[in-house]
């Protein structure tokens, strides 16, 4: 009896150990990823030479163009265009953001629109919810289903003494089906615990670059103003 129970325990202690690394090691699994730096490097110069701010280009096409740039199938040209911008100006990095909106899209409300800025991004949660306290449901989620799976493994050597399962088939279907259930749910809710913090991550990148931007913007709109009444000033004097 207490060699079972030892047995059980150990099984039960590994299987603790396990959820707890990935879940610890949760976004280093998620971010692998094949970098193909040439090909980005050749769409990027395509895209600038052939289609960054063209006005005369068709809007599906600019989609298309900036699609292939980003290597996803759902963003438009003004939304990756507004991103060139703000990496341009040394305010964020392009390849980081779009990581991140790639992974938290799922939680990322954007409104599309010719001039796009900040304000068209909204992260998509409960009200009065914070992200903190969902990325704890979303862990708790984890946890719950992992040791679903964990408990009968660990008291597998158990199962049969205790109950009597006349057809062996209906039963090793039926294990099979709970165990990927809990784990695809498991993993989904570790998984939406990275995203959600991508996108959390993603928003408040991009307000911050907004209000820089948009304060460097106001700044050269100064300067133009003054160089002109300069120079109107000067041609004045002139006369």
């Amino acid at each position: 009896m207490m060699l079972l129970d030892l047995d059980i325990l150990i099984k039960m202690a590994l299987g603790g150990v396990g959820i707890w690394t990935l879940y610890y090691k949760r976004t280093e699994i998620l971010a692998i990823t094949h970098k193909d730096f040439t090909a980005k490097l050749d769409s990027t110069i395509r895209f600038y030479k052939d289609f960054f701010d063209k006005g005369n280009v068709s809007k599906l096409v600019l989609d298309r163009a900036a699609q292939e740039l980003a290597r996803l199938d759902y963003v438009d040209s003004d939304f990756i265009c507004y991103l060139i911008k703000l990496h341009d100006a040394r305010l964020i990095d392009l390849d980081q953001m779009i990581r991140l909106y790639r992974s938290g899209r799922n939680f990322i409300i954007y409104t599309p629109q010719k001039e796009v800025t900040a304000s068209n991004f909204k992260i998509k949660i409960k009200d009065g919810r914070t992200v903190g306290r969902q990325v704890f449901y979303f862990g708790f989620q984890y946890v719950i289903f992992a040791m679903l799976i964990v408990f009968p493994l660990a008291f597998s050597g158990n199962i049969p003494s205790l109950i009597q399962v006349k057809n062996i088939l209906f039963a090793y279907f039926f294990g099979g089906a709970y165990i990927l259930g809990c784990l695809f749910l498991s993993v989904k809710a570790l998984i939406d615990s990275v995203d959600i913090r991508d996108a959390e991550t993603f928003i408040q990148k991009l307000n911050d670059a907004d209000v820089q931007y948009q304060a460097m913007v106001s700044q050269k709109e100064i300067e133009a103003s003054n160089k002109k009444l300069i120079s109107n000033y000067s041609e004045y004097q002139r006369r």
